[in-house]
């Protein structure tokens, strides 16, 4: 027991002694008690880093106060630290190759008897299959350079920086491959074998886009598509987009008959010969869009193109105007901020301009007026002039004039009026476009017969009316989208009655002209070569005495069969077809066989036309004239 006490003191004493001086333990690291000033050091020196392939390297040392008859130790546990040895001076190794493309740290532990441990770094550079240059970086272009460190196929492009995943894109590449290979009907290695790079290759990637974070990488690949080395990643930046060459032009721009939903601006550059890109934004797309109009006019244009599409020049003049240009914007909110904008732009898409701006704040919400305002005059037997003027600059509309008898049949029923305009534009789209009427959808044939309130009051003179009738002048809105009527048809309160028909004496006969397209192709391969094999029609004119002037053309006799002589005599003085004209021929061909009508009509002094003369012909190359000279050369 008496022992036991003892040794329970002595660890007690023990350990109220440990915070300053530690118990039963080997104090010389304690770094509060300095070791002897005889004590051995070791100092050594950190080797520089030693390249990929590998190689020896050496660690020299010094130990200070060596004791007699120790020697230094050396020891790594990294694998690739080879055949250490320890010399009187220096502790060298051997380091293997390093297939990765990060760097490598390795610790080699220094030990003396006596000393406190050292811990060298030794550092291997990472192995570099490729070597990637970028040079001559533009906004859209840069030329690139990979020098392959080995033999072998290697895949080398161009991505965005944004998501680029260099863990994942060899796996994606041949995912891409593969897809390629099979429709090409090509074995993965085949398409492989062609698309690889092979040594020293320079190469300019697909245009980029200005001012953007890009990578170049590069990786072997074998003839599965696996990629045989790591990828290796270069970073670039392409070029801000700056403006072109200036140009001497001020774009002016002007608003005008602005409402709470639409305005019409007028842009109006000094210079009429050059070209500009016009536009209308909000608030924000303004403030977005001003921080780098080069940019936003150049990526606009540039987005247009296609691998076999039109060239940037041409994209460039399509988007871009020339001269003064109205433009309508109906699609606006009220009480909102606006801005009209337009610039100069040269044919490689750069800005060569100032950036004009016209602020628009359009007013409150304001109700639509769908009502219009008729005016007529210079009424003839055929004709008559009338000025339609809408009450509401937002107006989109159709209008004519219908006869006394159509008006009281329909007057008021607005379904019997949309259905006798649809057949009326079902008629009028055939009648202009032919065979090829169906191909042009109907809503946007009935936008192109329509008006607008922003071009002020419409005025037209009809040739064609019937003498000695009663008409009235209606109007209605139009649907830009479906073609549809959209407001309650508007009449004129009153009509107006075309006078007597006073048929004069004036006259001009007409004859036939035909000639063999062979004969034309004959004379002049180049410009006539077309007409070989075809019949070319033509007339001669003879006016009598009393025709101040005549008008004629050919039809095809099932053409005009139903037309009577009221309406083609009011269609060719309209038209002016070959007016004055004493002979003339067709520009184009016709197939030999047809039956066809030569019709022709003259008026007197007083503007009386004569009787319609008519002349049918069949198209037999029998009677055909010999052409010895190309007529008017």
């Amino acid at each position: 027991m008496k022992n036991l006490m003892k040794r329970l003191v002595a660890t007690a004493f023990c350990l109220a002694l440990l915070p300053l001086t530690g118990c039963g333990d080997d104090n010389t690291d304690d770094p509060l008690i300095p070791p002897p000033s005889d004590a051995p050091v070791i100092e050594a020196a950190t080797p520089a880093a030693v390249p990929a392939e590998g190689g020896a390297i050496s660690i020299d040392y010094e130990v200070k106060n060596p004791v007699e008859g120790k020697r230094l130790s050396a020891q790594s546990d990294d694998a690739w630290v080879k055949e250490l040895t320890v010399g009187d001076e220096a502790v060298t190794a051997r380091l293997e190759k390093n297939l990765l493309a990060d760097p490598r740290t390795a610790t080699v532990t220094l030990r003396y008897d006596g000393a406190e441990a050292v811990k060298v770094s030794v550092v291997q550079e990472g192995y570099l299959p490729f070597l990637i240059q970028v040079a001559d970086i533009t906004m859209s272009d840069a030329r690139i350079t990979v020098y392959p460190e080995e033999e072998g196929m290697y895949i080398a492009a161009v991505d965005f920086a944004e998501g680029f995943d260099v863990q994942k894109i060899a796996a994606e590449n041949k995912a891409i491959f593969a897809e390629h290979a099979a429709a090409e009907q090509k074995t993965l290695a085949e398409f492989i074998a062609g698309y690889a790079y092979k040594g020293e290759q320079t190469f300019h990637p697909s245009r980029l886009s200005p001012k953007s974070d890009y990578v170049v990488y590069a990786y072997g690949v074998d003839a599965e598509g696996n990629a045989t080395t790591d990828v290796i990643v270069e970073p670039f930046k392409s070029l801000p987009v700056e403006p072109g060459s200036m140009v001497d032009c001020k774009i002016d721009i002007v608003a005008e008959n602005l409402t709470s939903t639409s305005v019409k601006v007028v842009f109006n550059p000094s210079d009429p010969t050059v070209q500009y890109f016009y536009t209308m934004l909000d608030q924000a797309g303004y403030e977005d869009i001003s921080k780098d109009w080069p940019g936003y006019i150049y990526e606009y244009m540039v987005s247009q193109l296609t691998d076999d599409g039109l060239p940037l020049s041409t994209i460039v003049m399509l988007s871009c105007s020339v001269g003064q240009q109205e433009v309508q914007s109906k699609t606006l909110q009220p009480e909102t901020t606006y801005y009209a904008c337009a610039v100069g732009v040269n044919s490689t898409a750069m800005i060569n301009t100032e950036v004009a701006v016209q602020k628009i704040v359009t007013p409150p919400d304001s109700p639509i007026d769908y009502g219009f305002d008729f005016d007529f005059g210079e009424v003839t037997a055929t004709g008559a002039r009338v000025t339609v003027s809408p009450r509401d600059v937002r107006a989109f509309y159709y209008w004519n004039v219908m006869t006394e008898e159509e008006y009281g049949e329909m007057k008021g029923d607005e379904s019997k009026i949309a259905a006798y305009f649809e057949q009326k534009m079902i008629e009028q789209r055939k009648a202009q476009m032919g065979d090829y009427a169906d191909w042009y959808p109907l809503p946007e044939f009935i936008a192109s017969q329509c008006s607008s309130g922003f071009d002020g009051p419409d005025s037209y003179t009809f040739g064609t009316l019937t003498p000695e009738t009663t008409y009235y002048v209606y109007a209605f809105w139009v649907d830009e989208q479906t073609g549809e009527p959209a407001s309650v048809t508007a009449f004129s309160e009153s009509p107006f009655k075309t006078e007597k028909q006073v048929i004069s004496a004036a006259v001009a006969k007409p004859s036939l002209w035909l000639t063999d397209g062979d004969d034309w192709a004959e004379l002049n391969p180049l410009g006539y070569g077309h007409f070989k094999g075809y019949a070319i029609l033509g007339a001669r004119i003879a006016p009598a005495e009393g025709a101040v002037h005549w008008y004629s053309n050919i039809y095809k006799a099932s053409d005009i069969a139903s037309t009577d002589d009221q309406l083609l005599a009011s269609s060719l003085i309209n038209s002016k077809y070959y007016m004055d004209k004493t002979s003339y021929n067709l520009s184009y061909g016709v197939e030999w066989g047809g039956d066809y009508v030569i019709v022709s009509v003259a008026v007197d002094d007083a503007g009386a036309r004569g009787p319609v003369q008519r002349v049918a012909f069949k198209a037999e190359k029998s009677a055909a004239e010999p052409l010895e000279s190309i007529p008017g050369e």
